[in-house]
């Protein structure tokens, strides 16, 4: 591609990328007033996360994309596992990082 098409596709990428973070911190941050005041625990709330991982994943990438795209998007999922697997080394888990931050923070 020339850098006339990466350009604007690099800059939708790291646009989607700052999105999620955004997001992800917005959403953590709730969790820890939740967990504060007793509404769930730490361990309920990474247990609910696990199991919406592993069920909820391929269902939330259909609603959120053209069924072309979804195919792609969960293809790079898979993809990544696989390679994962061949490494021995497991891509880093978000609760896993949350768990560290957690760590950090007590």
């Amino acid at each position: 591609m020339s850098d006339e098409v990466d350009a604007p596709i690099a800059r939708m990428m790291m646009s989607v990328a700052g999105h999620s973070i955004v997001a992800y911190v917005q959403m953590r941050a709730m969790a820890e007033v939740l967990i504060a005041k007793g509404v769930f625990t730490r361990e309920e709330l990474e247990i609910q996360f696990e199991t919406m991982r592993v069920r909820e994943l391929a269902r939330t990438i259909d609603e959120w994309f053209t069924p072309d795209i979804a195919y792609h998007v969960k293809l790079a999922f898979e993809s990544e596992a696989a390679h994962a697997e061949v490494d021995g080394v497991a891509p880093a888990e978000p609760d896993e990082i949350a768990r560290a931050r957690a760590m950090q923070s007590d």
